[in-house]
């Protein structure tokens, strides 16, 4: 059932690549790192993004310089994998990323769909794409991800190494049969950075 889910997810993905792909020539290329933790390094250091960092292999000064204008930053509550913590984790670093998108909203913007990308993109900002990395259950809970779609996250991880309480995972052995829940279908799909119509 997972991998039907993540199939679609992927399928929707690259149809909405193919989209921002074929976007009218006055939208500038598109370059997306697909995989940032940029958030996670302003938490823990309070380092200031936007200014080349002496160490790490990312930052936005960086990015910018080599052309990239859209990335997947995926807060990363590693560390935190214990009922009742990581969840509380996860919302202190989608704050942090809100108070640095605050910071510069003259040089960054959250997408929410594909549409929101070329737009941001065509504006000479840097598209940010909201996401949740580290397979945590979310104790268990759906109206999480309501939450964390509501505050923007479009990506997230439902399982990694262990199988939770939402999935079954790669290594974690069958537990669900992929997933326990319709109503995670449900909130799957609203998470799924979708195509425009």
């Amino acid at each position: 059932m997972v991998l039907r889910y993540l199939a679609l997810t992927l399928v929707a993905t690259m149809a909405g690549a193919v989209a921002v792909a074929q976007a009218p020539r006055t939208t500038p290329p598109l370059l997306v790192d697909g995989h940032v933790h940029i958030t996670d390094r302003v938490y823990w250091e309070g380092i200031d993004p936007w200014k080349p960092q002496p160490i790490g292999p990312w930052d936005f000064a960086r990015a910018r310089e080599g052309g990239v204008n859209v990335i997947i930053e995926n807060v990363a509550p590693y560390g935190y994998q214990t009922y009742n913590t990581t969840v509380k984790q996860t919302g202190r670093l989608i704050e942090t990323f809100h108070r640095l998108l605050d910071a510069n909203r003259d040089r960054m913007e959250l997408a929410l769909t594909a549409s929101d990308v070329r737009r941001i993109v065509t504006s000479g900002k840097f598209a940010v794409i909201l996401g949740v990395e580290a397979g945590f259950d979310q104790d268990g809970d759906v109206d999480i991800l309501r939450l964390w779609y509501r505050l923007g996250v479009r990506l997230i991880q439902f399982s990694s190494q262990v199988t939770t309480a939402y999935a079954d995972a790669g290594r974690g052995g069958a537990r669900w049969q992929g997933t326990d829940d319709p109503e995670l279908a449900f909130a799957h799909d609203r998470l799924s950075f979708h195509p425009p119509a």
